[in-house]
C-alpha cells in the first residue's frame, strides 16, 4: 500500500516518492530558545514523532532533523532582562526543552543542529544572495531579503504578497515593508557580541553582575583553551593580574556597559585615572555616570593639562538618536556628573561628537582624544585607528 501525503502546494493528496529509493530525509522546524515550550510545540512535536514513526514502521530509513535557533534578539533581551548572557539562556532552555521531549516520549532526532554552529555557512549563503541581487545590505550593516525578487513567495500558503501585514518593526531603511532580515548588522562603535562559545560579562568589584547599561568591569566567565597560558615563568603574576580580581572570573583589565541589546560596549582601561586637585578618578567612574543619563549613548573621558588643578576633565559625548547638541545640554550633563560622583568629578569640557575615534576592535583611542583636549596638533600612530573620518571631524570641530 502507497504512503499518501497531502501536496500544500497542490492541494491535491498525491503518493510519497522517495528522492532516493527506501529513505526519507525529514526537517522539522525547531525552537527558538527564549522561553519555556508550552502546549502549541506540544502538538508540533507529537506530530511529528508520530509522522516519524510511521514511516520508519513502513521500512524507511528516516534521517530526521530539528534545530535549535540559540541567537535572535529576543533571547539577547531576556537574558539582558535576567543579568545572564545570551549563551547562558540559551542553554539552560535548550536543556528544558529536551526535557519536556523527553516527559512526552518523543524519539530525539537523528541531528539537532543550532544556529549559532553554522554562522560562517549563514553569512557566505547571505554572500551569495546579495551577489545574485536577492537580497540587499542597508547603512547599519543588516542585510535584507528582497521578497519581491521571489514571484513564488506566498504560494506555497496559497497568500498574495500585497495582502499580508508587515512585520510590527519596520525599518525605514528597508525598500519594502514585507522584506525580512537575513542579518542583523551590529551596532557602530560597540564591540558587538561575544563570539560563541564566549560568555563575557559586565560585574561590579564584587563579582555582582550588573543590570543593562551600568559601566562595570569586562569579565569572561567561561574561559577557552587559550586562556590556560600563563604569564612567561611568571604564573603567579598571571593568576594576581587576570583570575584574583573579579571573584569567579577572568579580568580584562577594561571598563564596559552592555545595553539592552546585549551589546557590549568597552570604555577603556580600569586603570586609567586623572588627578583633579588631588582627586584621583578612573575615567570610567566619570564616563559611567554620564552614560547614565537618557540622552547619551556613549562617552570618553580624559584629563588635560590645567595650571589651577594639574589636570582637567574633558568629556567627548555622542547622543543617543533624537537628542541634539546644546548649551542647556551641556550644563546639565554636567550637573548629572556631580550629583552621581560629586561636585569634584563635574566635567570641565564636553564635547558632543556623532562618533568617538576607535581601534577595530572597538576599544576608544583615549590617546588620541588627549592630544585633541590638550590642543596637541599632533596625534602620533593611527594606525589602528578604525576610521579616520571620525578623528578629521573632531579636529574640525577643534579649530
Amino acid at each position: 500500500m502507497e504512503i499518501v501525503f497531502t501536496n500544500t502546494l497542490s492541494g491535491r493528496k498525491e503518493p510519497l516518492v522517495p528522492r532516493a529509493p527506501g529513505r526519507v530525509r525529514l526537517y522539522w522546524c525547531g525552537v527558538t530558545v527564549y522561553s519555556r515550550s508550552h502546549v502549541g510545540h506540544a502538538r508540533a512535536l507529537v506530530t511529528a514523532d508520530v509522522l516519524c514513526r510511521y514511516l520508519r514502521a513502513r521500512g524507511l530509513d528516516v534521517t530526521f532533523v530539528r534545530n535549535f535557533t540559540d541567537v535572535d534578539d529576543k533571547i539577547i533581551r531576556r537574558a539582558n532582562e535576567e543579568g545572564i548572557t545570551a549563551a547562558a539562556l540559551a542553554e539552560r532552555e535548550v536543556r528544558a526543552f529536551q526535557e519536556d521531549v523527553a516527559w512526552l516520549g518523543c524519539l530525539p532526532p537523528t541531528h539537532e543542529p543550532r544556529a549559532t554552529e553554522h554562522i560562517p555557512a549563514m553569512l557566505a549563503l547571505v554572500e551569495q544572495l546579495v551577489a545574485a541581487g536577492f537580497a540587499y545590505a542597508v547603512p547599519d550593516g543588516s542585510v535584507y531579503f528582497r521578497v519581491r525578487r521571489f514571484p513564488a513567495y506566498g504560494k506555497l500558503s496559497h497568500r498574495r504578497l500585497d495582502d499580508m501585514e508587515a512585520g510590527e518593526e519596520i525599518d525605514p531603511a528597508k525598500e519594502d515593508p514585507h522584506d525580512f532580515a537575513l542579518w542583523k548588522g551590529a551596532k557602530p562603535g560597540s564591540a558587538t557580541l561575544p563570539l560563541p562559545g564566549v560568555v563575557a560579562e559586565v560585574r561590579s568589584r564584587d563579582g555582582t553582575p550588573l543590570a543593562a547599561n551600568q559601566g562595570g568591569y569586562l569579565v569572561i566567565t567561561r574561559p577557552w583553551p587559550g586562556m590556560l597560558r600563563t604569564v612567561y615563568r611568571d604564573p603567579d603574576r598571571y593568576r594576581q593580574q587576570y583570575w584574583s580580581q573579579i571573584p569567579g572570573a577572568y579580568f580584562t583589565g577594561d571598563g564596559a556597559r552592555r545595553d539592552a541589546d546585549g551589546y557590549f560596549w568597552v570604555m577603556g582601561r580600569i586603570d586609567d585615572v586623572v588627578n583633579v586637585a588631588g582627586h584621583r578618578l578612573g575615567t570610567m567612574e566619570v564616563e559611567s555616570a554620564l552614560v547614565s543619563h537618557a540622552a547619551v549613548a556613549e562617552a570618553a573621558v580624559v584629563g588635560r593639562p590645567d595650571e589651577l588643578k594639574g589636570q582637567a576633565i574633558a568629556a567627548f559625548v555622542s547622543l543617543e538618536a533624537g537628542h541634539q547638541p546644546s548649551e542647556e545640554l551641556r550644563t546639565a550633563l554636567k550637573r548629572h556628573v556631580a550629583k552621581e560622583i560629586g561636585a569634584f568629578a563635574r566635567p570641565d569640557d564636553i564635547r558632543f561628537s556623532d562618533a568617538l575615534p576607535k581601534t577595530r576592535s572597538g576599544k576608544i583611542m583615549r590617546r588620541l582624544l588627549r592630544d585633541i583636549a590638550a590642543g596637541k596638533e599632533t596625534v602620533g600612530d593611527t594606525t589602528t585607528l578604525e576610521d579616520y573620518a571620525v578623528l578629521a571631524r573632531l579636529r574640525e570641530e577643534e579649530e
